[in-house]
């Protein structure tokens, strides 16, 4: 099954996000080849799962964070204890959050071990800057049991690039590169699912999930507009 999650960043307020549920809600039906998920702000999540389950949608949560803490005194940190029941993924090490937030690979891996301890599947986001140090960083002294359970994102900086206003302006990576990063990735985990995340809109989704070897995409700005997520949604499931 290939997977789309919707990564909205820091958009969207309450009345923003349930208006764009109601836009999509028809689109959200079991589609046997997609699994459709978004990623909104923390605070938004109990909201919409709520609305989730209430209508029936079958749309699943994720979270675009998590605390590399325990539950305790860590004011302004949300535990992944605290996201079970909620979600299912976790992204982890955006690098957003290596850019602005001086995340390092020690700290997204205690983020990992806090996804899988508590049953939540990491999504951990990968460049081509230092791909090998981030990807074996990011999974140290992780047992191969749990090391499956853990999905990687390959995004390129340049498909990331220059935020305008609430979205960001970048250039999908070439197929034939984001496979080539693939393999590498692959060598640290040959189970893990790969997703590919950077400019993904409705006019290029069906030729990187019509690849054998991408599971996902992850896409951010295009996530935003509802029309636009119902296309994506749409050609997504011609695959």
């Amino acid at each position: 099954m290939k997977t789309v999650v919707g990564n909205w960043k820091s958009n969207k307020n309450l009345k923003e996000a349930l208006a764009w549920l109601e836009v999509v809600s028809p689109a959200l039906v079991k589609k046997e080849n997609l699994e459709i998920s978004i990623a909104p702000q923390l605070f938004l999540l109990s909201f919409l799962n709520k609305e989730i389950k209430n209508q029936g949608y079958k749309l699943i949560l994720s979270a675009q964070d998590v605390s590399p803490f325990e539950e305790g005194p860590y004011t302004g940190e949300v535990s992944a204890k605290s996201l079970t029941g909620v979600v299912k993924y976790v992204l982890v090490g955006h690098s957003e959050r290596r850019k602005n937030f001086g995340e390092d690979n020690a700290l997204i891996n205690l983020k990992v071990k806090q996804c899988l301890q508590y049953g939540l599947t990491p999504i951990v986001c990968i460049s081509d800057l230092n791909f090998s140090k981030e990807t074996s960083e990011a999974i140290k002294n992780i047992e191969q049991n749990d090391l499956e359970k853990v999905v990687f994102m390959y995004e390129p900086p340049s498909a990331i690039s220059k935020p305008v206003g609430p979205v960001g302006v970048g250039e999908a990576a070439p197929i034939d590169e984001v496979l080539k990063m693939i393999q590498e990735i692959k060598k640290f985990s040959v189970q893990s699912r790969i997703f590919y995340g950077g400019s993904i809109k409705s006019n290029n989704v069906e030729a990187y999930l019509n690849n054998s070897e991408i599971d996902g995409v992850i896409p951010g700005s295009a996530s935003l507009d509802p029309q636009e997520f119902l296309k994506i949604i749409k050609n997504a499931s011609n695959i």
